[in-house]
């Protein structure tokens, strides 16, 4: 094409001056322009479709990579609701025996059992991959509004978990450790750490009055608290399985 338009130009300009010869070399020029213009949209539409077939690739590795973490996060969910479900059940436990004046059938099991009540029964999560999204400005590279929407709402629970394990922290620090440092013989109640490990001698006479403890109100308050904050956050972790659990199968449409 572009040696036919250059023959086309030097006959035109060996012609000699006329009316019919200046109208032809407009039709020229014309010509020569429509054909600049077409490689010019044909260059932008090989380029577009490079930058969209570079943009899938990215996209898929997100998606791929968003999935694995998600499956990652709700296996570690899974895991964290059955040690939930071990701190509500032997708080509830602790309250009936002390409400029920049950004292010499738990007492040895509470001493067994007293961590694991005052265990840290949830853990902070961190999506990375879609805060790395975030930071590097690639949301829209998704452009799938229920992914989206699906996103943000498992942040939102992250943010609420995090709130409640705030509130957790919290009460522990300001109330339950001052209280336990006060009225709890520690070594007693069986915490075994290998970096902390002490034998207790068998005629060991500094021992937990436990009677005096049952009938403190601060340290019922203290067990209904982890009770209710161990519930809170199985409450929040069901929410967050469910929402990963919907975007998982959204990602899994996706990546078909």
């Amino acid at each position: 094409m572009p040696k036919l338009f250059n023959k086309i130009r030097k006959k035109l300009v060996s012609e000699k001056p006329s009316l019919s010869r200046t109208r032809n070399y407009f039709k020229y020029a014309i010509g020569e322009i429509i054909l600049v213009v077409i490689g010019i949209l044909i260059a932008l539409q090989i380029n577009s479709a490079n930058t969209n077939r570079q943009n899938n690739i990215k996209k898929i590795e997100i998606f791929t990579s968003m999935r694995h973490e998600l499956q990652s996060i709700h296996k570690n969910l899974l895991a964290e609701n059955k040690r939930l479900d071990g701190t509500k059940n032997k708080c509830k436990s602790l309250l009936e025996m002390i409400y029920y004046q049950k004292n010499a059938t738990f007492k040895d099991s509470i001493h067994k059992n007293f961590w694991e009540i005052f265990a840290i029964p949830g853990n902070n999560i961190a999506f990375q991959s879609y805060q790395n999204i975030l930071n590097t400005n690639k949301l829209e590279l998704i452009k799938d509004h229920i992914i989206i929407s699906q996103l943000g709402d498992i942040n939102t629970a992250i943010l609420a978990k995090k709130k409640a394990l705030g509130w957790q922290d919290s009460q522990w620090n300001t109330i339950n450790q001052p209280f336990l440092n006060k009225n709890v013989e520690m070594l007693e109640f069986r915490y075994f750490d290998s970096t902390t490990d002490i034998i207790m001698p068998q005629n060991n006479l500094l021992t937990t009055d436990v009677q005096n403890l049952f009938k403190s109100q601060e340290f019922r308050n203290i067990i209904y608290n982890r009770l209710a904050a161990a519930g809170d956050i199985s409450i929040n972790n069901n929410h967050l399985i469910k929402i990963i659990n919907k975007t998982i199968i959204s990602l899994d449409n996706k990546l078909k």
